[in-house]
């Protein structure tokens, strides 16, 4: 067993991680689903950002395993639901100042979300970890800047209309040519 497989304190680090980010995909998915009625763009949107946060959850679990690091089970607390302060979480999104409303709480919560990937950088809590850590910093950094131009699309203080407005959709053949509609 390696010196820092032994040491309880990278072991939690990286659980913590791992679990915010279970915790983070699961409210995305919610939102996914919250805006599939406003907008489709928008929910295939949360659902990406939801995929993302999978995709780190398993690079924690992958780190974990590259230092000899076994990870308990996910927390029991990471599975309760979690919903943005103020809103029910079966409220379906249909207007756009309802939509504005979660895009800033979504907001909120992806600035916290940075801020804990930041600080694991930071305070160099676990070095042999830190590519994982800078990875994640700079991808909730993203996240928050992508948070941030959609809000201002659907604020109106963007020049250009929001991109995830909901367009009909066009029939394709078996052998992929466009039908005519």
């Amino acid at each position: 067993m390696t010196p820092l497989a032994e040491d309880p304190q990278p072991r939690e680090v990286l659980r913590l991680a791992r679990d915010h980010e279970a915790q983070e995909m699961r409210r995305y998915r919610r939102l996914a689903f919250r805006f599939l009625p406003f907008g489709q763009g928008l929910s295939r949107l949360m659902a990406s950002l939801g995929i993302a946060c999978e995709h780190r959850r398993q690079a924690c679990e992958a780190a974990g395993g590259r230092l000899g690091l076994s990870l308990p089970l996910e927390a029991e607390r990471a599975r309760q639901v979690v919903t943005l302060p103020g809103v029910a979480s079966g409220c379906l999104i249909l207007g756009q100042g309802h939509a504005l409303a979660v895009l800033k709480r979504t907001r909120a919560a992806a600035e916290q979300s940075r801020r804990f990937s930041r600080y694991c950088l930071d305070s160099r809590l676990l070095p042999a970890l830190s590519p994982l850590w800078r990875d994640l910093a700079s991808q909730k950094a993203a996240e928050c800047r992508l948070l941030d131009e959609l809000m201002a699309a659907y604020a109106g203080t963007s020049p250009l209309p929001p991109a995830t407005s909901v367009r009909p959709r066009r029939a394709w053949s078996a052998a992929g040519r466009p039908l005519a509609p």
